[in-house]
């Protein structure tokens, strides 16, 4: 299956910020069998983003966005994504409380950096820290290694890999969203 990758930010556009989600979302689609051939950045422009999903949906099987889904008042992509499709928004209860599960309250969009997201997974098991000695000039720098509890927490990572992608399956059997 054909697959496009549309990041949506303009943080993402103008690089203020490094794309990382394409880098893990197109490694794992690839890895469950799935080609990505293309991946488009586009800034929060309701006009460019409807034109990008447009393309998308000419040219892929599969569209998968990442970016752009936060609570922020110019995000326009849910609403964007679901008119280009022809779909109502509609809030799934069952999806809502497996995200919430899933989530744990671990992550917040709204922290930023890498740092914070670091030092909870620390201080929750997930990965362990310790000073590397500098060289010469060189400063100590602090190394993270994945704990056996992280070792899991990635294996549940894995899992829900392969059932998102077993869900997208299961989509495109139907009218694939057409």
């Amino acid at each position: 299956m054909n697959c496009e990758l549309l990041a949506v930010g303009t943080e993402l556009l103008m690089g203020e910020i490094v794309n990382t989600d394409a880098q893990i979302i197109a490694r794992g689609l690839n890895e469950h069998g799935f080609n990505v051939y293309w991946q488009t950045v586009v800034g929060d422009n309701p006009q460019r983003l409807r034109e990008a999903v447009e393309t998308a949906k000419r040219r892929a099987d599969v569209l998968v966005t990442t970016g752009g889904l936060g609570p922020t008042a110019d995000d326009l992509t849910k609403e964007t994504v679901a008119a280009v499709f022809g779909r109502p928004l509609e809030m799934d209860p069952v999806q809502l409380a497996r995200l919430k599960e899933r989530s744990l309250g671990r992550f917040s969009l709204k922290e930023g950096t890498l740092y914070p997201i670091l030092y909870r997974l620390e201080d929750e098991g997930f990965i362990a820290a310790r000073w590397s000695q500098g060289q010469g000039r060189t400063a100590p720098k602090k190394m993270y290694e994945a704990t056996e509890a992280g070792r899991e927490e990635n294996l549940r990572y894995q899992l829900a890999w392969r059932e998102f992608t077993e869900c997208v399956e299961e989509f495109l059997k139907g009218d694939g969203g057409r």
